[in-house]
C-alpha cells in the first residue's frame, strides 16, 4: 500500500518567495521532499547491518556524522542506530532490502536488526547561505562554527525550544533539517523571525 502524498508544511505556513531585509543576501529556506526509515541493530547484530547496507552501497557512519551515496543519506544520532534519509522511491527500496533481513531475525526467533518507519513524521528543509549559521544561532544550541561543527557532522538539538535533527552538507555553507511535522509552524516562524535582519527566500519542494 503506497503513503499518501505528503503536503507541503512550509506552503501551510509561509508564502513563497522573499521576506525580510532586500538589502543584503537572503537566507535560502527549501523544502524537501524526503522520507526516512531508523534502523537499530541489536545483540551484535551490527555487521548484519553493515553488510545490507554494504550491498547497497551504503557505508554507516560513525557517531555523529553522516555518509552519502546514490541519493542515500545514512545519519548516525545514537550508538547502533541510523537514520536513513532519501526522497521516498529511493527510500522504499532500501526498505524492502531491509525488511527482508529483519524477517529472516524473525524466522529465527530474533531480532538483531529493527526498522521502523519515521518519514511521516518530519518535515525536511535545507539551509544555505553566507548568513545561515548567524540565522541559525539565535535558536540553536549547538556550537555551529567551522571550527566545531564541520562538513560530514550530523546531531540532535534544540531550535527554538523544538526537537530537530542537523546535518552540514556543505560548507557553502548549507545545512540539511529534520524537525517534527506537529513542530513545522513553529520551526517556520523561528525561521521567518530569525533571518529578518538579513532576509530570507522561501521555495517550495518541486514536484516530479
Amino acid at each position: 500500500m503506497s503513503k499518501p502524498e505528503r503536503a507541503s508544511f512550509l506552503a501551510a505556513h509561509l508564502p513563497v518567495g522573499r521576506h525580510g531585509s532586500p538589502n543584503e543576501t537572503p537566507v535560502l529556506i527549501s523544502e524537501m521532499v524526503l522520507d526516512a526509515i531508523e534502523v537499530t541493530a541489536r545483540r551484535g547484530g551490527e555487521a548484519k547491518l553493515r553488510g545490507a547496507v554494504a550491498e547497497l552501497g551504503l557505508e554507516l557512519p560513525g557517531l555523529g556524522a553522516f555518509s552519502e551515496s546514490d541519493g542515500v543519506t545514512a545519519l548516525c544520532l545514537s550508538p547502533g542506530t541510523w537514520t536513513l534519509v532519501a526522497r521516498p522511491e529511493t527510500i522504499s527500496g532500501v526498505a524492502r532490502r531491509l525488511q527482508a533481513l529483519c524477517r529472516e531475525d524473525q524466522a529465527a526467533r530474533h531480532a538483531d536488526v529493527v526498522m521502523v518507519d519515521i518519514g511521516h513524521s518530519l518535515a525536511f528543509v535545507t539551509l544555505s547561505g553566507v548568513a545561515v549559521r548567524r540565522t541559525l544561532a539565535r535558536g540553536c544550541q549547538l556550537d555551529l562554527h567551522l571550527r566545531t561543527f564541520k562538513p560530514g557532522q550530523a546531531a540532535r538539538t534544540i531550535i527554538a525550544h523544538l526537537p530537530a535533527t542537523l546535518w552540514m552538507i556543505s560548507d557553502k555553507p548549507e545545512f540539511c533539517i529534520a524537525v517534527p511535522i506537529t513542530f513545522a509552524q513553529g520551526f517556520a516562524r523561528f525561521m521567518l523571525t530569525a533571518s529578518a535582519e538579513t532576509g530570507c527566500e522561501i521555495r517550495l519542494a518541486e514536484k516530479e
